[in-house]
């Protein structure tokens, strides 16, 4: 019910999705859980959501934003952003604008997905959740996730602190299969026959690690509110492939093999300060800063 009254009493046309809906379903990240909102859509990677699709739109067209602060793109090609990195557990809540509006940046033709961290609740709160899972596919019960927040107000309420980490690491392997065909000489209001050309067979070992540190400090001033947080998160993702294509045309058979060591670094840090001074003097100013890292090194070989 909260998140249906701050979006009937938003100024702006956005979806709200609150911190209970977000943790009580099961998603990997905080793209999959983007993905709940009507209109959006991510794009996987592994089995995991990765980057948000708004309305149709391409990922480089939507921005990203942090309490109100711009991720840096983690695409060296385009302006996308990649969130499997980043942990639902460490969010208040996920607001969607699915359009252009007057009080955001006029540099998105998609829409804007802006992720609100959680803030300390009066009193000393302490939370964890530990999970041990089994993947049939590999038979290994190496899959793990751990998430640990401590939370508290101190002088009369006034000022909070929270700080939350969390570790995970998932084994996203996968068997796949892929064929290509072609449909010659095909005519209407006929039988036409499809003739294969190839076939591909490949064992995919996918491993992820995703790391999450949250900060959040807030003060509460007279008509106002300072406030100081902190995000660093990163994955890191270890694949080798193995694959055999087969080529029908002229019996041919290729196989090959390939490791893929990649890492995404993400980093925000953002002061904000807002009051309101005789009554009619509104004060909303911040200092951000966002960086992101992308680096892979990937081997192959080919047998003929």
């Amino acid at each position: 019910m909260d998140a249906i009254n701050k979006q009937l009493n938003s100024n702006s046309i956005v979806n709200i999705v609150s911190a209970d809906r977000i943790q009580e379903l099961p998603d990997a990240n905080a793209a999959e859980s983007v993905a709940r909102v009507p209109g959006v859509s991510i794009k996987r990677e592994g089995g995991e959501g990765n980057k948000v699709v708004i309305r149709g739109l391409s990922p480089k067209y939507n921005s990203i934003t942090v309490d109100g602060t711009r991720l840096a793109s983690t695409d060296p090609d385009d302006r996308s952003t990649d969130l499997s990195m980043i942990s639902q557990y460490m969010l208040d809540g996920i607001e969607v604008t699915k359009a252009g509006t007057p009080d955001l940046d006029a540099d998105v033709l998609g829409g804007t997905v802006n992720f609100i961290l959680k803030k300390a609740k009066p009193g000393l709160h302490a939370n964890a959740i530990t999970q041990g899972m089994y993947n049939g596919l590999e038979d290994t019960y190496k899959d793990n996730k751990f998430v640990f927040d401590v939370s508290n107000r101190f002088w009369k309420d006034r000022i909070g602190v929270l700080a939350q980490i969390d570790r995970e690491n998932r084994n996203r392997s996968s068997h796949e299969l892929n064929a290509s065909y072609t449909l010659p000489g095909a005519e209407l209001d006929s039988v036409n026959e499809l003739f294969f050309t190839g076939l591909g067979l490949y064992d995919v070992l996918r491993n992820n690690k995703r790391n999450n540190n949250t900060v959040m400090i807030d003060m509460n001033i007279p008509n106002g509110n300072i406030s100081y947080s902190s995000l660093n998160s990163s994955i890191d993702k270890d694949i080798i492939n193995y694959s055999t294509n087969y080529v029908f045309a002229n019996n041919a058979r290729n196989s090959s093999s390939g490791k893929t060591d990649s890492k995404i670094e993400v980093t925000t840090r953002t002061l904000r300060y807002k009051q309101t001074l005789f009554s009619n003097l509104h004060i909303d100013a911040f200092s951000s800063f966002s960086q992101s890292t992308n680096t892979s090194y990937a081997y192959s070989f080919n047998f003929l």
